[in-house]
């Protein structure tokens, strides 16, 4: 049943991807991307979920969309603590936990700060 909500999952993330291009909706696409890598990564595909990660990034980064920024280094660095590469999760965390704080983003504050300790 599990493996069936994810295939499920990607379906609708790929669904909304392609008209994200279709319409040119960089910033959807950048959420989009993200989810897909939070997906990718519950399923332990963390090089699909890196490139996914970093291309959602560099669209918020490109637009200057603070408001997911966090969200985006919270899951690059659940990625990188997935492979096991705790200094660079540990500096993803740490700039997630410093951007959620400034804009109240208690969830992801949270998150962060779970990771950074």
């Amino acid at each position: 049943m599990e493996i069936k909500r994810y295939d499920d999952a990607l379906f609708y993330f790929q669904k909304a991807d392609s008209a994200g291009h279709v319409i040119h909706d960089d910033l959807g696409l950048a959420e989009i991307k993200i989810l897909m890598a939070e997906y990718f990564l519950g399923k332990k595909e963390t090089s699909k979920a890196k490139e996914l990660c970093e291309a959602g990034l560099a669209y918020i980064l490109k637009f200057e969309n603070v408001k997911l920024v966090p969200l985006a280094y919270v899951v690059l660095g659940r990625i990188h603590f997935e492979e096991r590469d705790y200094a660079i999760a540990r500096k993803y965390f740490t700039i997630a936990l410093n951007v959620a704080t400034r804009m109240k983003y208690i969830e992801l504050s949270m998150q962060s700060h779970y990771y950074v300790l």
